[in-house]
């Protein structure tokens, strides 16, 4: 800008504040009032002058306390005053008091930035005023004239203060100039003592010899603090060595020669640094001076400004890309063409739509080179059309793009005047309306359709009236289209649906958009017809419902073949009644109404007996006679809620409904049986048929139509076996049982083949000398899957079977086997096993065990024992004693089980020639702790000595049972408290571990 001395930067800096400050209040004031006046208008606005208002009183108080961000505070009043003068321009059309502000922007700019930020304000200015101007979308009202006289008023106004800032920088200097030949014999005393820049002395050795007055303000020391000390004293220690280094070159030089130049950092008396820019002299040979004069000048608040400046330049560079930016990423393709056919400009958007680098489209002769040659000579005659008229030009191309698709360009060019109205180009936008062209070309087909469909067409308001039909709606309905607008669409109804019907519709629509189904309407001739009708409602971009379409089809004459095809699907043509298929759908419905309503339903599945003959003798034709006679029957005997349908053949189906107990049908079926007896006149001969009549019942046989079916029809097989003209009712619960026991046997039986039993034993033991004396055979089922399975869970299952046999067989065979072994190892002890009444009472028993006794000849047959159940032993006592006394003629002994839970007499035990007595552990049990208890086994015992019979007491657990039965008299004890049941393996092992030697229960005395 001018060039001013430190005072006079001063003094400007001062001027540059209340510049601003009065600009900024003024501006402050004027946005507050506007304010409350816009305010009642448009919050918007108001809201927009009070947040101006308030950047402005924020900058005053800024600007007070900081002076030296007095460049970027112009820099944003600039921005402000520019900002406030675009809204007015572009917000307020043909408002003079945007004038002032053109005026006050290019003063403020020039008084502020100097002349050439002015030359650039009155460009951006200019440049805001054509864009607001012609680009669309504003509207300034004003005429070209009018922008061309506006901006010549400007440039005027700018060429004025230039001129004035011209002569008075010219003026200062040929003062400067006066003044300098004036006192320039006082020069040295007024740089020495009272000028800005310091001026100093050092010695060859760098000491300070001389320094002037103006050092104090810059440095903070005076005179005579300074002198005396070593450079490198007031030098900021990261530039000592540059210090050393310029101190050398300095005497380097001759004497008398300028020295160069350098910048230091030198400390401030308050610890902080300056920067000084030094310049100087050789002049120690001068007897004078006799050192290095120096020239210090403080260049800190220089390096600052340089540094504001560079930081202004960025924000302008960021401000000149953003604006770039924003013509890069418009979606609009842009460009300016000179007169010459080249391009100054051109956006980011079009190069990249059509696939050419900005710099071809800049460095072609003409932007047509670069685009296909199909459209140059339309895009030149354009280009010659714009500059030849004075309003845009418009026009369309297609132009390809980079994805390989060619889009429908339109394209506005506006030519771009001077001053002086002359054309220096043109300004070109692209709009892509490829999707608009589209779409329109897709409105246009879809018009055509909504006329030429054979579908009913019709579009509501939100309401339901009526604001547009087809020409097939009013074939359809017979209205004419001027009868139906504006009426509501429920002109149509035609009452044949009810309420429930429509709000179901209506809830569909509301939560899904659409309904589809089929309904019946009404014509203008009263007449019904049934539609296909879908309904689909219609949003707008707020997702509100604004319209409802409904397409219908007119479908009377197919429901009217559907009700035929239905007929035929479903009834059975012979007889008129259902068939299979309606059938399984009644039965369906049927299980669903018992279900709810907690009744019963019986299916009755009756086959007709003696039908067959009639048909082979008689013929088909009376055959078919027989059963349309037995169809109308039946259907005489059941209730209207019941149904009687026709499987086939002789073979029909009643369903029974709401029966509260399985026993109301007995009375219907007997009646059908007694109706279906009755003599049939069959071409004049009377013939006599019965029927056999199964039924299934649900909920008691809780299945799915096909099993009920299924087992009805089982049912109806056992009435025929039990001599036809009869009904039997299926028993779902013994049939389960039934099949459950079946594969319950074919697991056992299986296992029998596949070695899965294995035989475990139970140690049995003298109670007086603890030796072991035998064992009880006990059978498990290794079972594949379910682990080892005792014999509670499956030998109840076998009982009076053939299996049981088998078993027992095994077991018997099983237990003389291992008792082999053992003897062979040399443990002798007694086997008993466990006998069922079945195979104990089995023929040829006892023939059998002798034979499987004979297949060990080495074993003595008193080591096996038989154990037989004391319930068995006394149903049928004469039997057993025979038997018992046939096996003890071959050697084996008996024992007699679970003695004590039969209930037996004396005279009883006295019969039957056992040799033991097995007291049953429920008595062993609570021994102990129950006086009952310890009363029957002391009486148990006492009778077994009484017959001379051996006692046996089970459930030994604990010591204090062993003690006890010890002391009661029983010889033979057994249980948990001995020893579990093992294998046969562990057995051995166990008899050796449980030796004399190491008794079980020690002697405690």
């Amino acid at each position: 800008m001018f060039k001013l001395s430190a005072e006079k930067k001063r003094i400007a800096l001062n001027h540059k504040v209340a510049f601003l400050n009065s600009v900024f209040l003024l501006a402050g004031i004027v946005a507050f009032g506007m304010g409350f006046y816009r305010w009642q208008f448009s919050v918007v606005m108001g809201m927009i002058d009070f947040v101006f208002a308030l950047c402005n009183f924020a900058l005053i108080y800024h600007l007070n306390r900081h002076k030296e961000h007095i460049e970027a505070i112009s820099s944003i009043a600039l921005a402000l005053s520019c900002l406030l003068f675009t809204a007015i321009y572009l917000l307020a059309p043909y408002n003079t008091t945007r004038l002032s502000l053109f005026f006050l922007l290019s003063a403020s700019a020039f008084f502020l930035k100097g002349r050439r930020a002015g030359l650039n304000w009155l460009l951006f200015i200019i440049l805001t005023v054509a864009i607001g101007h012609f680009l669309p979308g504003f509207n300034t009202a004003y005429m070209h004239i009018d922008i061309v006289t506006f901006s010549l008023y400007l440039i005027a106004l700018y060429l004025i203060l230039r001129n004035y800032d011209i002569c008075n920088e010219q003026a200062a200097q040929y003062a400067a100039e006066e003044k300098i030949l004036r006192l320039s014999e006082e020069r040295f005393r007024t740089l020495v003592e009272s000028g800005n820049d310091i001026i100093g002395v050092i010695s060859d050795a760098g000491i300070v010899k001389f320094i002037s007055p103006s050092a104090q303000p810059v440095l903070g020391f005076a005179p005579q603090e300074m002198i005396g000390k070593q450079v490198n004293e007031l030098i900021h220690p990261d530039e000592h060595e540059k210090a050393a280094a310029a101190l050398a070159n300095a005497l380097a030089h001759p004497n008398g020669e300028e020295l160069e130049k350098y910048e230091f950092r030198m400390r401030h008396k308050d610890g902080s640094y300056r920067d000084i820019e030094m310049r100087g002299h050789n002049l120690i040979s001068n007897p004078v001076i006799g050192g290095i004069v120096l020239n210090g000048r403080d260049v800190t608040s220089r390096k600052r400004d340089e540094i504001e400046i560079a930081q202004s330049r960025k924000a302008l560079d960021a401000e000149r890309q953003l604006f770039q930016a924003i013509l890069d990423n418009s979606p609009l393709g842009i460009w300016m063409l000179g007169v010459d056919d080249k391009l100054r400009f051109v956006n980011k958007t079009f190069c990249n739509a059509v696939g050419v680098p900005e710099e071809r489209f800049l460095a072609a002769r003409h932007y047509v080179e670069v685009l296909p040659p199909a459209i140059s000579e339309s895009c030149i005659r354009s280009d010659r059309e714009c500059f030849k008229q004075e309003h845009p030009h418009l026009s369309t191309e297609v132009i390809p793009f980079v994805d390989g698709k060619d889009h429908l360009l339109e394209i506005t060019k506006t030519k771009l005047l001077d001053h002086d109205g002359k054309a220096i180009g043109l300004i070109g936008l692209a709009v892509d309306i490829t999707e608009r062209k589209r779409a329109e070309d897709w409105f246009r087909l879809t018009a055509k359709v909504f006329s030429n469909t054979l579908e009913g067409i019709i579009v509501t308001d939100v309401n339901c009236n009526i604001i547009e039909v087809n020409e097939a709606f009013t074939k359809i309905n017979g209205y004419a289209r001027e009868e139906v607008l504006g009426k509501n669409a429920r002109l149509l109804q035609s009452g044949y649906q009810n309420r429930a019907f429509y709000e179901n519709m209506w809830n569909s629509i509301v939560t899904t958009g659409h309904w589809t189904g089929e309904v019946w309407n009404r014509k203008k001739n009263g007449e019904l017809y049934a539609e296909w009708l879908t309904i689909s409602a219609i949003s707008n971009e707020q997702g509100e419902v604004t319209h409802y379409v409904g397409i219908s089809s007119d479908i009377t004459m197919l429901k009217q073949h559907e009700t035929q095809l239905e007929r035929i699907a479903h009834y059975d043509a012979l007889t008129g009644i259902p068939n299979r298929t309606l059938l399984n759908d009644r039965m369906q419905q049927a299980i669903a109404r018992a279900a709810r309503e907690r009744n019963m339903m019986a299916v009755c599945y009756l086959d007709l007996d003696g039908f067959k003959p009639i048909n082979d003798t008689m013929g088909h034709d009376a055959g078919d006679r027989v059963l349309i006679e037995i169809a109308q029957r039946l259907q005489h005997t059941v209730r209207g809620g019941d149904t009687v349908a026709r499987l086939g053949g002789d073979e029909f189906v009643i369903l029974l409904l709401g029966l509260e107990r399985g026993e109301e049908c007995n009375t219907t079926l007997e009646r059908m049986l007694a109706i279906i007896s009755e003599p049939i006149d069959i071409k004049g001969k009377p013939s006599v048929l019965s029927a056999s009549i199964g039924v299934s019942i649900y909920p008691l046989d809780e299945e799915d139509t096909d099993t009920l079916l299924r087992h009805a029809d089982q049912a109806m097989y056992m009435a025929k076996q039990s001599g036809k003209n009869r009904f039997h009712i299926y028993d779902p619960a013994l049939d389960q049982r039934t099949r459950t026991q079946q594969e319950l046997l074919k697991g056992i039986q299986s296992a029998l083949q596949n070695g899965q039993f294995e035989l475990y034993y139970q140690p049995k033991i003298d109670l007086r000398t603890q030796q072991l004396v035998g064992t009880e055979a006990l059978i498990r089922w290794n079972h594949p899957e379910m682990g080892l399975i005792p014999p509670i869970k499956f030998l109840p299952a076998i009982k009076n079977t053939d299996l049981d046999i088998a078993i027992g067989e095994w077991v018997i065979a099983s237990a003389l086997r291992q008792l082999g072994l053992w003897r062979a190892a040399g443990l002798d002890i007694e086997v008993s096993i466990n006998i069922s009444a079945h195979h104990l009472e089995s023929q040829g028993f006892v023939e059998k065990l002798q034979q499987q006794l004979a297949q060990h000849p080495g074993l003595p047959s008193n080591r096996f024992q038989i154990e037989v159940l004391e319930t068995v032993a006394l149903e049928d006592i004469a039997q057993v004693t025979r038997i018992i006394e046939d096996s003890k003629r071959i050697g084996v002994s008996f024992a007699l089980d679970d003695f004590g839970t039969g209930y037996s007499s004396l005279s009883y035990l006295s019969s039957l020639p056992i040799d033991t007595l097995k007291i049953d552990q429920s008595f062993v049990r609570n021994l102990t702790v129950n006086e009952g208890d310890h009363a029957i086994v002391l009486g148990i015992i006492a009778l077994s000595k009484a017959f001379d019979l051996q006692t046996v007491a089970e459930g030994i657990e604990t010591e204090m049972h062993f003690r006890t039965l010890l002391g009661m008299g029983c010889d033979i004890g057994q249980g948990y408290g001995i020893a579990r049941p093992m294998q046969a393996g562990a057995l051995l092992a166990w008899a050796q571990e449980n030796s004399a030697g190491n008794p079980l229960f020690p002697d405690r005395a």
